[in-house]
This record gives structure tokens, sequence and C-alpha cells, in this order.
């Protein structure tokens, strides 16, 4: 196990037969000038030294930060005391720590490193957490390594910026440890736990709000209630279309939760919401649910996937309902449906001589399966011969619009096929499918689901997903 320390040289750090060296530039550059001079000692490092050497503690590498500004007239603005910040500088001071513990402690502290952090203020908090941000980043992380932050010397700006930027750097394996002036030891503060755990809450809301529900269960589990990993599992299971691994957690957690959770679980089970698989206009509804959020988050190869099974879908439910036959030819039901099929076409023989005449792509179109081309053929047929037996007048309206927002998907379809979710390779962008549909760049391709929806009259109601972002969100806020 190699272990790394991190500490801050404050401008009261070092003595001398105890007293302690001020101002700590002028008076610390003399006293570097006549070093064996002095019986130097050093509180603070003294105090953490000793508490590895009691715990039996190697630290195989000490970074110790101090300042330097530089001699300009800001610099050497006087404060309240008389005493500028240029003079308040540890340049000299961490000379003398580095030599000391060198001298001292090489048997608990193995190397000193010593860097510099040149003209920051070291009361700014601004400035502190950007020059910790880059003394960390070039600290590779290395497996089996345990970092301590000595959280005592320098500023109070100078140390929590280190704190953060260490536990946001190394997270579990970042230490933090505190030496006040009326303790004897040092001890081990809680800010990491507190920190990443505020981090990782923060990050997740982050992600439940791209609905992003696998990426929140991984950063939530095992530091937040159960409920609210399960109502996650339960959404990412829903966005997947696994609805029985859904209902089976939510028959699990209901009687297991309490407040604004609770709520949302009854509602969940009470309203629009509850899934059926048997209502192909629920399944309508939660396909739209599903190409929201992949084409909200940028999943534009994705999003042609939802639009085509969206089309298909529309055209068999209106298929189905308009001439009253299945479009299923699956094996355990093609043979009793193409018998019904054709018994439509030995019954309407002008709707057998229109698919006759059809062609698709140049050639003679095959009726025998239900291709998207065939149930828009027939889907057409209704739409012409309105009021004669199939559509009244205001249906065939409908259909007509419908049938106008398929035919912009239709569109895409090359672009689907040549993409990965098909049969090649090729790129899927907002501005190809805004540009396929043949829309404005400031309307949303999701406008035509939505009028499709209209169109059938098939209500939208508020998101699943989105209430259960709503409610989550609220929820973790409070826990932060």
């Amino acid at each position: 196990m190699q272990r790394i320390a991190f500490c801050n040289v404050g401008n009261s750090d070092v003595a001398v037969q105890g007293a302690i060296i001020r101002p700590s530039r002028p008076a610390g550059e003399q006293h570097w000038q006549t070093y064996n001079e002095h019986q130097f000692s050093a509180p603070i490092i003294d105090a953490f030294a000793r508490y590895f050497q009691h715990r039996q503690l190697i630290i195989d590498r000490l970074i110790l930060f101090d300042t330097d500004q530089a001699d300009t007239s800001a610099g050497n603005v006087k404060d309240r005391f008389g005493v500028s910040l240029r003079d308040k500088d540890t340049l000299w001071f961490g000379m003398i720590l580095e030599r000391y513990i060198q001298d001292h402690w090489s048997h608990v502290i193995r190397m000193v490193e010593r860097r510099t952090i040149y003209n920051t203020n070291p009361s700014l908090y601004d400035d502190a957490m950007h020059a910790f941000g880059q003394q960390l980043a070039n600290i590779k992380h290395q497996p089996e390594t345990e970092y301590y932050v000595l959280a005592a010397g320098g500023t109070q700006a100078f140390n929590n910026a280190l704190q953060f930027k260490a536990i946001a750097r190394f997270r579990e394996a970042c230490f933090v440890l505190y030496k006040s002036e009326h303790d004897q030891w040092p001890y081990s503060l809680n800010i990491r736990k507190q920190l990443l755990h505020s981090f990782n809450i923060s990050t997740a809301i982050q992600l439940i709000q791209q609905h992003n529900f696998l990426g929140a269960i991984t950063l939530l589990e095992g530091s937040v209630e159960p409920g609210i990993i399960e109502l996650l599992r339960y959404a990412k299971y829903r966005e997947d279309f696994d609805f029985d691994s859904a209902q089976q957690v939510l028959a699990q957690i209901q009687f297991d939760v309490d407040g604004s959770l609770r709520d949302l679980v009854r509602s969940i089970q009470q309203n629009a919401y509850q899934i059926n698989q048997a209502d192909v206009q629920f399944l309508l509804v939660e396909l739209y649910y599903n190409a929201q959020i992949a084409y909200t988050n940028g999943r534009y190869a994705d999003f042609l996937g939802r639009i085509f099974r969206f089309q298909e879908t529309v055209l068999r439910y209106l298929v189905e309902t308009t001439f009253n036959i299945s479009t299923d030819y699956s094996k355990a039901h093609k043979a009793e449906n193409m018998v019904k099929f054709n018994q439509l076409l030995t019954d309407d023989p002008v709707l057998h001589e229109y698919l006759e005449n059809e062609q698709f792509a140049g050639n003679k179109l095959d009726y025998q399966q239900f291709s998207v081309p065939v149930l828009i053929a027939m889907l057409n047929f209704a739409s012409e011969k309105a009021g004669q037996r199939y559509l009244n007048k205001q249906q065939a309206g409908l259909s007509i619009g419908i049938l106008k927002n398929l035919y912009k998907i239709n569109n895409l379809t090359q672009m689907r096929n040549q993409s990965i979710i098909a049969h090649g390779f090729e790129g899927v962008s907002q501005a190809m499918i805004i540009k396929g549909l043949k829309i404005n760049q400031d309307q949303n391709p999701l406008d035509i689901l939505r009028d499709i929806l209209a169109k059938m009259q098939i209500n939208l109601p508020e998101s699943p997903f989105q209430q259960i972002q709503t409610t989550l969100t609220q929820k973790l806020y409070s826990l932060i």
C-alpha cells in the first residue's frame, strides 16, 4: 500500500525554540540562510508525523504547497496589521520544512516534494480552487494508494480547496486529517463521505433529469433509501419495455415506501401510467415517451428505431381497426389470419383490384405480407373511398392527415437502413433528421408523433418518466 500526503504550508508553521517566526517571507528567508544556527520545530508537521508514527503508517511522499507572490504594488499593500500579502508568502517556510522533515522524520516520511503556488491570493476561494485543481490534475491516481490531506496549515481558502479537489480527484481513497490548536493528536474528518454523498446525489439528479436511470442507480445504490433505487429500476425496466420486471418491482415496493414516494407509486398504479401490454394505444403512448427520451438525449440512431416502430404500429392499428382484421402473421396465428384477409379480398373485389395494381419501388406490391407499403396502400384505399364502406368523411380526413405524417417518416427510411440500428454504419444527426423530415429547424420531430396521436384521438398524459423524475429529484435535493 502506497501513501501520499498533502499539506499546505501556513505562515505560522515554523518555530524556533517554540516561537513562531513572523513575518513568514522576510523572517523565513533570513532563517533559511542561517538554517544550521537554529533549533527549528514544526507544530503542525510534528503532530501529523507523530500520528503516523504512532499508527505505524509510512508516508511514501509528502507534497508541501507553499506560496510566492510577485513583487508588485498589489502584493505589497499592507493589511491592518502592517503586513503585506507578499510578506505572508511561505516559500521559505516550505524550504525549511522540506529540510526539517528530512532531518527529523525521514523514518516516517520517506520523501518530501515541495510545490510553489505562484501569484495566487491564498484568501480567495476562486483562485484557490483553480490552483489546486491544476496541482492535483497531474498526480496520477494510482491503485492501492491512500491519499491523506493534512488540513491544518495554510489559509482556510487553501485548506478547503485542497480538501475539495483531493476528495473529488481521489474519492474513497482520500482521507482528511485535522489538528486543532487544543488537541494533542490529529483526528479524521468525515468530510470525504459527506462531500462524496453530495457529489453523487447532485450528479444523480442530473442523470435522472436526462432519464439516465441506470447511471443514477450506479451512483446512489447503498447511499439512499431502497425505495428510490427501486423506483429508478422500475423506470429503467419500463424504458426497456420490460413491463413484467417493472410491475414486479412496483408490487414489491408499494408497501415499503411512504410520503412522496408512496404517492408516486399510487399514481402509477391507479391512473393512465398503468401498464397494459394488450392495449395498442398504451403501447403507442409508451413508444412516444421512449422516442422522446432518445431524442432529447441526442441518441438519434435510437430515435430512428423508435419512430419507425411507431410508424408500423400506427399503420397496423389503423388497418386492423378499419378493416376488422389482424395483421399478426406470427407462426401461431398466420394461417388463421391469412384466411380472414383473403376473405376480406373476396368480399371486397375493389380492394383486391386496388392492391393488385399497386406498385412499390417499381415492382408489383406483394400484399401477402403486411409490410409498411401494404399497410399504407390499404389505408390509402380506405381514405380514398371515404363514406363508401370503411371510413366516414371525418375519419377519412383524419386518416389522410396521419398518412401525410407517416410519409414524412418514410423519408428517413434510407437513413435508418444505412445506420447502425439496421444494415450500415452511416452516422445520424439531429440536423439530418430534421432535413429528412422536411420540417423547419425550429420544429421538433416529436411534433409529428404527437400530431398522429392527436388525430387518432389518443390522449397523451404527462410522461410517467417525467413524474418519476420530478418526484425523485425533489426527494434527492433534500438529501444533499
